[in-house]
Order: structure tokens, then sequence, then C-alpha cells
């Protein structure tokens, strides 16, 4: 009877609990234990533990349960206890309601699975992972978080990397940086590499006047530097063998590309902007100190595939090839520059030894001509290409002033002073040239133009050379001398003085010194404004102060020679209305608001602090070089030049009549020569029909 020690028990006074009414305990070789059970601790005896109190009625090979079983605040002892099903501490056992668990220390020999929502996994403390950390499923939201206020460090340890995406997959979008709004910068303390940069094509809206460059490379320099080249930033293709087949796009190292335009576009546009600049002084520099705002160096030590330089060459360098093209749509433009604007700004307080506008240089170590040309500039057009150039070199024009000093060359060769920067060590090359200017080429004739002009004097298209009135043309036999041109006579007087209107745009005036151009066709006459008067104005500001009714004004600048007047009203003690020219004036020295136009202040009728705008147009002309038309010239003419409009000369001229060879008291004079050699010595001039002849 293996269980009447506990039956034993119910001898003395106890505290018993009740066991469920199923069979507790089943095995072989025992029977069941009837319910209910009772577990009972004897009068001044000690708890036993439910494994004593079973020993004697479980067997060792071990007993199932079928029923609860209830141990209140007893301990459960053994050495290999299994529970697979029910609850554990209050926590299910088992994946069909799985709970929270917390454990001191958790291994696991095989795969661990962690599934459901929310944050299915969180360490508090270091996470070591001995293997590859790996996500296979579709992810949303996945980051990598720190604390607020503390910075997260990934590490790959010294002489290892972090890798983004499988590289056996190919190049794709391997991996995303999102930032947060204030908080959008990668700072990266020593070198970042990459085999491809890119961005997403993003849209910027813009707003204010703050920008944020999208690729930005800063950074400061110091030290000493004793190499060839250094480059903070550098592109570079080290090698390059591709076969180019497509077309001359263009395949290289930069490109750079701006698109604009639409609703909205507004302001100036750079693609490519270079500055550079000297931020303080600079001493003890012993080398050339060549500042280069940008360098284009193109070079080859090899044969590009040509067999000869006649028919065979192979291989075409352009050291800078710009390109304007306006496409079918692009209407009303106002400029196209090839070449851009090369401007140049030395300012006063500044000084430098030489000026240049451009220059090319042959190199010291150039050495071979060119087999088929030479030449330094070159104007010319592709096959098909309309010609509509007007002006292959010109200086002034446009829309500035005059750039050239008064002494200046417009062309012309300079004497050699210096032998590079070795000043007169070496030996300088004879400066020989075949032709000065060479037009042998051009047909001007059919056009009736010239291959030379200027005031007075040019040379036609067939040779003949046009001194004032005067022809010296080429014949068959020789050349023949005559005057048949038409010369302006005195100085022409002037019919309207100019179209300034004397407003606030100060349009259109004329200042003295101005030299305008009249229509000759053989040569323009040229004539200076040598002073102007008033011939608009109108109220700038109409002061305070003055007497109400009519009132006269009187210019205040003491520029003029005669101060203009004008006339208008004042009304409620300001002058105001239109203005009439009373007293024109007379300047020769300046138009009385200065260089620029501006208002002028005038004086009288009591006001205080009245300004006016005035027009200014020619007053008197001079003669520099008269008009030579082949035509009579006669009548009211336009001019063009000087810095107003609407000057228009009442002109007259007059056919030559004779020609003076010689001194004034030694003169040949046609009327006055022997009609026939009769009786003439050899060599002597005689008049045959007008024609000049000597006789043999």
């Amino acid at each position: 009877m293996r269980w009447i020690a506990l039956l034993l028990l119910l001898c003395a006074p106890a505290f018993a609990e009740n066991v469920p009414d199923t069979p507790l305990v089943t095995g072989p070789g025992f029977q069941q234990i009837p319910a209910p059970l009772v577990v009972i601790t004897p009068v001044g005896g000690s708890q036993t533990t439910l494994g004593a109190a079973l020993a004697a009625a479980c067997p060792r090979t071990g007993c199932t349960f079928t029923g609860p079983l209830n141990m209140g605040t007893n301990l459960l002892d053994g050495s290999n206890i299994a529970f697979t099903g029910g609850s554990l501490n209050g926590v299910s056992v088992g994946a069909t309601t799985p709970a929270a668990g917390a454990f001191t220390t958790l291994g696991a020999s095989g795969a661990v699975t962690l599934t459901g929502g929310g944050t299915a996994l969180s360490v508090t403390n270091n996470a070591t992972v001995g293997g590859t950390f790996k996500v296979t499923g579709a992810v949303t939201g996945a980051s990598f978080e720190s604390p607020s206020s503390t910075g997260l460090i990934i590490s790959p340890g010294p002489t290892h990397s972090i890798t983004f995406g499988d590289p056996s997959y190919g190049i794709g979008n391997v991996a995303t940086m999102s930032f947060a709004s204030g908080a959008n910068q990668l700072t990266v303390s020593n070198i970042l590499q990459s085999q491809y940069w890119r961005t997403p094509g993003s849209t910027y809206s813009l707003s204010g006047s703050t920008y944020t460059s999208i690729l930005n490379f800063i950074s400061n320099q110091n030290g000493s530097f004793s190499g060839q080249s250094g480059f903070a930033y550098v592109l570079q293709i080290p090698t390059d063998t591709v076969g180019v087949t497509g077309g001359s796009g263009g395949f290289g190292v930069l490109n750079v590309i701006s698109n604009f335009g639409g609703t909205g576009t507004a302001g100036n546009r750079t693609p490519y902007l270079v500055t550079l600049s000297q931020t303080a002084a600079i001493s003890g520099d012993s080398s050339a100190q060549q500042y280069t705002g940008a360098s284009l160096w193109l070079q080859s030590s090899f044969n590009a595939g040509g067999t000869n330089t006649s028919t065979s060459s192979k291989g075409s360098w352009y050291g800078l090839n710009p390109q304007i093209v306006l496409n079918s749509g692009a209407t009303d433009h106002t400029l196209t520059n090839v070449w851009g604007e090369g401007d140049l700004d030395v300012k006063t307080g500044a000084s430098v030894r030489d000026e240049l506008g451009g220059s090319i240089i042959l190199e010291a170590t150039h050495a071979v001509a060119g087999a088929r040309s030479n030449i330094v500039w070159l104007v010319g057009a592709q096959v098909g290409a309309t010609s509509t150039w007007q002006n292959g070199y010109t200086y002034g024009g446009l829309d500035g002033p005059w750039a050239m000093a008064s002494g200046a060359t417009l062309e012309g060769t300079i004497v050699q002073v210096n032998c590079g920067g070795n000043s007169k060590g070496c030996q300088f090359p004879a400066q020989l040239a075949t032709f000065g200017t060479d037009w042998s080429y051009v047909d001007f004739a059919d056009q009736s133009g010239a291959a030379f002009r200027s005031a007075g004097f040019s040379v036609g298209g067939d040779g003949t050379v046009n001194v004032g009135a005067a022809t010296i043309a080429p014949t068959s036999t020789g050349i023949a001398i005559d005057a048949t041109n038409y010369t302006v006579t005195g100085t022409p007087s002037i019919v309207t003085a100019g179209s300034a209107a004397g407003d606030s745009t100060g349009q259109n005036n004329y200042w003295p010194g101005d030299v305008v151009y009249g229509p000759g066709n053989v040569a323009k006459g040229q004539y200076k404004v040598t002073t102007t008067k008033a011939i608009a104005g109108s109220v700038a500001a109409g002061g305070s102060g003055g007497t109400n009714g009519a009132c006269t004004v009187t210019d205040a600048s003491s520029i003029g020679d005669t101060a203009f007047q004008l006339s208008g009203t004042v009304t409620g003690g300001a002058l105001t209305g239109s203005l009439t020219v009373a007293t024109a004036g007379s300047y020769s020295s300046g138009d009385p608001f200065g260089a620029t136009p501006a208002s002028v202040a005038v004086t009288g009728c009591g006001l205080t602090g009245a300004k006016v705008y005035v027009g200014m147009g020619a007053g008197t002309i001079s003669v520099i070089a008269r008009d030579i038309n082949s035509t009579s010239i006669s009548g009211t003419k336009s001019t063009t030049g000087g810095s107003g409009s609407g000057l228009t000369l009442s002109m007259s001229s007059s056919q030559a009549s004779q020609i003076k060879i010689g001194s004034t008291t030694a003169q040949v004079v046609m009327a006055s020569l022997p009609t026939s050699c009769t009786g003439q010595a050899t060599g002597t001039l005689w008049n045959n029909s007008s024609v000049l002849n000597v006789c043999p």
C-alpha cells in the first residue's frame, strides 16, 4: 500500500486544501489516488515539500498529473521539470498567446523569431551581432535612432567598412538618408568616397534672399606647397579608351546644364561662375604671380590617325568653343555675343604696368607653322550660312562711349622693348611683314565702296584715290588726275539744334565737343559741336516762396558762358506748368547739369529750391573735315553721331574747278598751260582738252 503514509496523516489536526475530484496521479504499478486528496501539515511540525510527500507514492520512472495541481506558496523543486502548456507565473506557455517576459540572460542555439506589432525587439543596453544582421521582409519606417540630444555612432571597427546593399545585385538605390527639418546635414570628417554620386532630381522652391547650394564644397588652406599643381577639387578620368560613335554633343568629364524659362522666370543666369579674389596683401613672393580665372589646357604627344597634313589630317583641337543657338521661335532678343564680354576695371588708387584686352602668345617651344594657314584671328562661316556680319572689327558704338585714348593707334605695331621677363636679355628679331593691310581678295568696286576711307580721303575698290574733291584714277595708259567731286562749302548752318525734350529721362542731349558726321559718300564730313544751348525745359521741383504769376528763372549752375532762362508760372509760391525757352544761353565747357543729365537749380521770382530739367542742343559748330560727295550736296541734311540726336544742318557744295600742282607761289593751273606741244620743250606740261599731258 504505497499511499498508506498519506492516509495516516489524517489522524492529526490539520489545515487541508482540497484537490479537484479528478484523479491526480497515474502511473505504472500504482492505483489512482481518489479525490479529494488532502495534504496536511502536522501540529508543531514543519511543512514538507510536495516532492518529499510524493516520493514514496510516485515511482522514479515518472508520473502524470491528469488534473490541476495547486501548490499554494509551496516550492516546486527539481532538476528536470518541463512545462508544455498552461501558464507559468501568470504567463501563457507556448506560441498560442505570447506575452512579455523578463530574463537576466537569454540564450538560443537556434533561430529566434520575433513577430507581432509595435516594438518587436527592444534593447536598452548594448546589442552584439556576431554574424550577419539581415532584414529579409518588407520594412516600413525602419530606422536606427538615438535618444534625444545624444549622438548615433555606426562603427565598423578599424580596417573594415560599412556596405549598403549587396554588390552582386548591381548599382541601384541601395541606401537613403533622410533628415528632419532643421537637421539636414551629413558631416564627414575625413574622406567620403563613392563610385557614383547623384541627386534624385528634387524640386527646390525658393523664396526670399537665402539660397542653400545643392552641392557646396568649402575648404580653407594654409601652409606651403611645392608641387607642380594642386587643386582642392578634382574631376578626373585617368584613362579613356571609349569608342564614341554617336553625335557631336560631347563626351568628357563635366557637363553643366541649366534649363530655365516659363511663367515667373526673371533675372540673370550664370551656369558657370569663377571668382578669384586676393583678400590680403602679399609680400616676399618671387614667383611670376600669374593669376588665372580659368585655364583651358589641351595637349597631345601622339598621332590621332592622320597620315599627312594636306588631305588626310586628323584631329582638330579647340581651346574654347562657345556657341549660341537661337532656334525658330526665339524672337525679339537683344544681343548675341559669342565670345562674351571681357570687362576691365582698374579703379582710382590702383596701378598696373600693362593693360591688355586680350593676347595670343606663341610659347617659347613653338617651332612649327601650319601646313595650310597660320591666322591669328579668323572670321568665317559654314557652308549654307547667311552672311550677316557688317563690321569685321569695330571700335566704339552700340551701348557705350568711345573707349580709345585721344593718342591711341587703332591698328598698328609697337616697338619691342622687353625679352620676356629678362628686359633686353635676348636678340630681338626684326619686325618684318610683307603687307600691312591686304584686301586684294575683296570686291569693293561692285558696291561702290572703298578699301580704305577716312575724313577727306578714300581708296576705292578699283584703286582710285579720292583726296578731297580730286581723284587719282588708274587708266590703261597711266593715271588720270581730276577734280569732279563736290565739296561742302563754308560752315553749315544749324537748322534743328536737336531733339532733347528736357524731361526726367535726360535723353538726346548734345555736349560741347561732340563730333557729328555728314552725308558724304566719298568721304564723310566731320563737324564739332563747339557750344550748346537750351532748347527745352520742364519743372523738376517747384520750390517755394515764389511770387505768383508769370516768372522767368535763370540757370544757377555758373557753368555757361551765358546762362539759359526759362519762362513759366508761379502758383501757390511754386514754379508750375510748362516752361518755354526765354534765353537759350551758350555753353562751351559743359552742359549745366554736368556729365550726366540731372535737374538744374534755378533762381528768380523769389523762389527757393526750384529745379528744372533742361534739354541741350547744338549752339554752334565748326568744320573738322568737309563732306565729299560724288554729286551736289544742298539743303537740310541729317547728321549722325554725337551724344544727342536730331541735329540737322543746311549745306551747300561746289564742284572743283582746278588742280594746283606746286606751292602757292608756284602753281600749275590747267587754264594757263599751253594747249599743244608746238614749240615747247621736252617735259613741258600742256593742256590737252582738260587732260594734263607731258610734251615728248
